[in-house]
């Protein structure tokens, strides 16, 4: 994985199952990478629309976590929770979490899409469309 060259952040998205626990993979994929320390904890981000269902494993990753508190909650967060944005060098969401929330105004160069043979393609556009450079697709045959 490289850090991106247009604005410094590299975007994983993942699409989202129907589980008991959603976000399950994201989550997984996200606890491998920290325990691999290719960078330090406050250059990588978590998005969630839902802090509440993220995997406490990796919890401390969300804005929520690191500010204290939700700019959803707190309008006086907004600024600290955009710039934790745009200082992250990756951040893990799903495709449909790309388009909400903080991550609205976000463009990334890089986009790496897991398990892309189960997701629709206007699901994947979602983050292909924001200023998606290089796009790798992961997925079953």
């Amino acid at each position: 994985m490289t850090a991106s060259t247009h604005n410094g952040v590299l975007l994983i998205y993942w699409p989202c199952h129907k589980s008991s626990v959603p976000f399950a993979a994201v989550d997984n994929v996200l606890e491998r990478f920290a325990r691999a320390n290719i960078l330090p904890e406050e250059q990588v981000l978590r998005a969630a629309t839902d802090p509440g269902k993220v995997a406490k494993s990796v919890m401390r990753f969300t804005v929520d976590a690191r500010l204290g508190g939700s700019p959803t909650d707190d309008p006086k967060l907004i600024k600290k929770a955009e710039k934790r944005v745009n200082e992250a060098k990756i951040a893990f969401t799903t495709c449909a979490g790309a388009g909400l929330g903080l991550m609205r105004k976000s463009n990334f160069d890089i986009v790496i899409i897991d398990e892309a043979s189960q997701i629709t393609e206007p699901v994947a556009l979602i983050p292909l469309v924001k200023g998606c450079r290089r796009a790798i697709l992961v997925g079953d045959q």
